[in-house]
């Protein structure tokens, strides 16, 4: 139960300082997906657990601010995906909505990670949300809610970032007509 307090806390908090631009809320992800490891592990969920290696690697690259981000992390998803295949496929308590579920947090953060923020945020608030359906009747009720939060952070993101987004699409778009000219 505590740690399921400190897990939900740490990644709240996580999300607000990103959506607030803050370098700080990497180290908070770092320390979050460290514990949510152990977390997700004593759950016996362990598409979430190696889900949660996955993501503290691309929390430690996030904060590192690496050139080679996305290199790093698509090799480290390719092999966290290649252990969830084999995690769902011998492991019976693991489901398709687990394993989807785990992908989508898994390209949320990468997107995040590339600062493709209008798309990391809807897919991470897409994520949290197929989490709360994956929780049902596993008596984590504060998670849950947490998820639910979550969810709340990611529209805000969303909301806050799609002006950006629109801004880079008619710059795109500009650039693109110049070209035919």
């Amino acid at each position: 139960m505590i740690l399921e307090i400190i897990v939900s806390i740490l990644y709240l908090t996580n999300k607000i300082f990103l959506l607030l631009g803050k370098k700080s809320g990497w180290t908070i992800g770092i320390i979050a997906s460290g514990l949510a490891s152990v977390y997700f592990f004593i759950l016996k969920f362990y598409l979430f657990f190696s889900l949660e290696l996955a993501c503290l690697s691309i929390m430690i690259f996030g904060f590192l601010g690496s050139k080679n981000t996305k290199l790093i992390s698509y090799i480290v998803y390719t092999i966290i995906v290649i252990v969830m295949v084999i995690l769902m496929i011998n492991i019976e308590e693991s489901g398709f909505l687990e394993f989807s579920t785990s992908i989508l947090f898994m390209g949320a953060f990468l997107l995040l990670a590339q600062n493709r923020w209008h798309y990391g945020w809807a897919a991470l608030g897409l994520a949290h949300f197929l989490m709360i359906l994956v929780l049902q009747g596993k008596n984590q009720y504060f998670f849950t809610t947490m998820q639910a939060l979550s969810v709340c952070v990611c529209i805000l993101a969303l909301l806050k970032t799609l002006p950006y987004s629109k801004r880079i699409l008619r710059k795109r778009v500009q650039l693109s007509n110049r070209e035919k000219v």
